[in-house]
């Protein structure tokens, strides 16, 4: 699990696993809530369990990922 709450960090974080082949598959509860945007990412042509979770309460970064190519 990686809390990022920073937007020089995700775009580190986001281009190594864009380079990796992972993409978002899951999403739960949101930047407003306690908890945070929570996001898995798993690897493309890999086993399912090889999986990355960012959490995030920073809306630019929760929109970075759903607008990102991935």
């Amino acid at each position: 699990m990686k809390i990022i709450e920073d937007m020089e960090k995700w775009d580190i974080l986001k281009a190594a696993m864009k380079e990796k082949g992972y993409m978002p598959y899951m999403w739960q509860y949101s930047v407003q809530s306690e908890e945070g945007l929570h996001v898995w990412f798993y690897k493309k042509n890999s086993d399912f369990l090889k999986r990355v979770e960012v959490i995030t309460h920073n809306k630019a970064i929760a929109d970075d990922i759903e607008k990102y190519d991935w």
